[in-house]
C-alpha cells in the first residue's frame, strides 16, 4: 500500500520533525516526516503536536480543556462535570444528587430520615416521638405524665389525683389489668425493622408489681419496637422486641428504659429472670454456617457463661446431648433445604428440650437462653453483641482458620472483636485489650528447638526450667496440632503414632529422643 504522505526526501533537512503520534507512526514506516511552510505536518499538527486551534491530538488546549470546556477527568474550569457536580458529587450550592449537603441535610435542613440537626422532624418531634420539651403527641413525657404532672388516669407520681385523692398501686383494678400486658400465648404479627436477612429479637424478663404507671411508661418508650406479655416463670412482665437488624437494634432500641425501670421500682430476680436472644435462621448463609456457630457457642461454654453471668442454669443448659446432636440438626436443615425426604428419618436430639443453651425448637429462629436478665444497658448490649458477633465471626470461619489459627478458641474470637471494636463496643471493651492480640507465637521456633535439645526425655523436660506454654510449643510440632483429636505417642522404636497406630507426619520435627509436646483436643468434624 503506498504511503499516505510520501516523505519529502529533497527538503528533509530543511524542516523540524513533528512529534505527534500520527507522525511518529509515519516515521517508523516511511522515515522522517516534515512540516510545511506554515509549520504543520500533513495531519495538521505543529512541532508541539498541536493543531491550528492550539489543541493536541486528544483535543485539549494548552490549559488542558477540550472544546466543550472539560478536562481529561470531565470537569470544567470551576471543577464541575457536565451534570454540575464536583469530584465529591456536590453541586455549586453544596448538595448532591439526593439534594443533601455534606452533612447529610437537605435545603430545608432535614436529613434523609426527615430530622433536623437538633433531631426533630417537621412536626417538632424527635425519633422517639417527643417534642423539645419531652412530650409526645398526646402530651405525655417518657414517664407517662402530662405537663401538669399527671398520668392518663389523672394521678401524679405520688399517686394523688387532682382532687387530692390517693391511689393504691395494690388495688385490684390496678393489678395486671393493663390492656397492653398480653398473656403468655400472645403472638403478634411481627414487624421487621432494618435490613435483613439477619434479624434479632430480645426477651427481657423483669420482676415488677405491674403497676399501671410502670407498664404505661414501658409501652410509651418502646412504641412499636416491642410488646409486653406475662410469663409463668416471672413475677412481673416480659419485654419482647419485634425482629430488628443488629444495626437498627443498637441505634433505635431505648436502652435508657432499663435504668428507668430500676428507678420505677422494678428489679431482677437472678434465679428466674433471664434474657433470651433470638436470631433468624435466614441469618446463616448455609447449614454449615449454622453448625459452626452452634459448635463455637458450646466449645466456649465457660466464656459464654461469664458474659451471660449465669452458669448451667436449668433455663439454658449446655447439655451433652444438645452438643452431640448439633451436626444432626445441621444435616436436617441441609436436607430440608434440598427438599430431600430423608430428613424425616433423622432424630434431632437438639429439639427434645427447649431449655438448652440454644433452643432449636422454633421453626424460624434459634434462641440463646443462657443470659441472666439485667437492668444495666451495657450488659444487655453485651448479650446481643455476643450472639450477633458470633454469627458474623463464624460466617467467615474456615477449616484453615480452625487448624492453623485456633479459630474455635475464645482468644481468636477476641482478636476478631478487637478488629470490629466499633461494631461491638461493649463486648470488645471487656473481651480484648485496646491493641488486638496477635496470634503469632512470641518465641521463634528455632529457639524452642534449641531449648528442647537440652532435654533428653519428656519427664526431664517437664520438670526442667524450660517449660513451654501451649502457645509457644505449637509451632515446634505443627503436624500434631492438625490431627483431628488423636493423642500422639511414640512406639518402642521411637516412631510417632496416633491412637489408631497410624504413623504421624510430625517425625520430621520430633526425632531421636526429643520430647513430644501435648495432644490434640481441637476438632473440626
Amino acid at each position: 500500500m503506498p504511503p499516505r504522505y510520501p516523505p519529502d526526501r529533497d527538503n528533509i533537512n530543511a524542516f523540524s520533525v513533528c512529534r505527534c503520534r500520527e507522525c511518529i507512526r509515519h516515521r517508523l514506516r516511511y522515515g522522517t516526516r516534515t512540516f510545511d511552510a506554515d509549520g504543520y505536518c500533513p495531519d495538521g499538527f505543529d512541532r508541539d503536536c498541536r493543531d491550528r486551534d492550539g489543541r493536541d491530538i486528544d483535543g485539549f488546549d494548552r490549559a488542558g480543556y477540550d472544546k466543550d470546556g472539560y478536562d481529561k477527568d470531565g470537569y470544567d474550569k470551576d471543577g464541575y462535570d457536565e451534570d454540575g457536580y464536583d469530584e465529591d458529587g456536590y453541586d455549586e450550592d453544596g448538595y448532591d444528587a439526593n439534594d443533601l449537603n455534606r452533612d447529610g441535610y437537605d435545603r430545608d435542613g432535614y436529613d434523609a430520615a426527615g430530622y433536623n440537626r437538633d433531631g426533630f422532624n417537621s412536626d417538632g418531634y424527635n425519633r422517639q416521638g417527643y417534642d423539645e420539651d419531652g412530650y409526645d403527641r398526646d402530651g405525655f413525657n417518657p414517664d407517662g405524665y402530662d405537663r401538669q404532672g399527671y398520668d392518663e388516669d389523672g394521678f401524679n407520681e405520688d399517686n394523688y389525683d387532682r382532687n387530692g385523692n390517693y391511689r393504691d398501686d395494690d388495688d385490684e383494678d390496678d393489678a395486671v389489668s393493663y390492656e397492653g400486658l398480653h398473656n403468655y400465648s400472645y403472638r403478634p404479627n411481627f414487624k421487621f425493622h432494618g435490613t435483613g436477612p439477619a434479624y434479632y429479637g430480645m426477651e427481657l424478663e423483669v420482676t415488677s408489681s405491674n403497676s399501671r404507671s410502670t407498664l404505661n411508661m414501658v409501652q410509651k418508650r418502646v412504641g412499636n419496637l416491642a410488646y409486653l406479655k406475662e410469663d409463668g416463670s416471672v413475677y412481673g412482665f416480659e419485654l419482647v422486641t419485634h425482629p430488628m437488624s443488629y444495626a437498627f437494634f443498637t441505634e433505635n432500641f431505648p436502652w435508657d428504659l432499663l435504668p428507668a425501670l430500676k428507678k420505677a421500682g422494678c428489679s431482677i430476680d437472678g434465679s428466674t429472670n433471664g434474657i433470651h436472644i433470638h436470631v433468624s435462621r435466614q441469618a446463616f448463609s448455609s447449614p454449615s454456617h449454622l453448625f459452626r456457630w452452634m459448635k463455637f457457642i458450646y466449645r466456649n461454654q465457660r466464656d459464654c457463661e461469664r458474659i451471660a453471668r449465669r452458669q448451667q442454669s436449668r433455663w439454658g443448659s449446655f447439655s451433652e446431648s444438645g452438643r452431640k446432636a448439633q451436626k444432626v440438626h445441621a444435616d436436617i436443615q441441609r436436607l430440608k433445604k434440598a427438599d430431600n425426604i430423608r430428613w424425616t428419618f433423622l432424630a434431632d436430639g437438639t429439639t427434645r428440650n427447649r431449655y438448652n443453651a440454644i433452643n432449636t425448637q422454633n421453626a424460624a429462629t434459634l434462641e440463646v437462653r443462657i443470659f441472666a436478665s439485667t437492668l444495666r444497658p451495657e450488659r444487655a448490649k453485651q448479650a446481643l453483641q455476643l450472639v450477633a458477633g458470633s454469627v458474623e465471626y463464624t460466617r467467615q470461619l474456615r477449616a484453615h482458620d480452625v487448624c492453623a489459627s485456633e479459630g474455635w478458641t475464645w482468644r481468636a474470637f477476641s482478636q476478631w472483636l478487637g478488629q470490629n471494636r466499633e461494631t461491638y463496643p461493649e463486648l470488645a471493651a471487656t473481651e480484648c485489650p485496646v491493641t488486638p492480640v496477635s496470634l503469632e507465637p512470641a518465641t521463634p521456633a528455632a529457639t524452642l528447638r534449641e531449648r528442647l535439645r537440652d532435654y533428653r526425655s519428656t519427664a526431664e523436660f517437664m520438670q526442667g526450667s524450660a517449660l513451654l506454654s501451649e502457645q509457644e510449643a505449637a509451632p515446634v510440632i505443627p503436624a500434631q496440632t492438625l490431627r483431628t483429636g488423636d493423642r500422639l505417642h511414640r512406639d518402642s522404636r521411637g516412631r510417632l503414632r496416633d491412637s489408631y497406630g497410624r504413623f504421624a507426619s510430625a517425625d520430621s520435627y520430633a526425632t531421636d529422643n526429643r520430647p513430644v509436646w501435648g495432644s490434640t483436643t481441637r476438632r473440626y468434624p
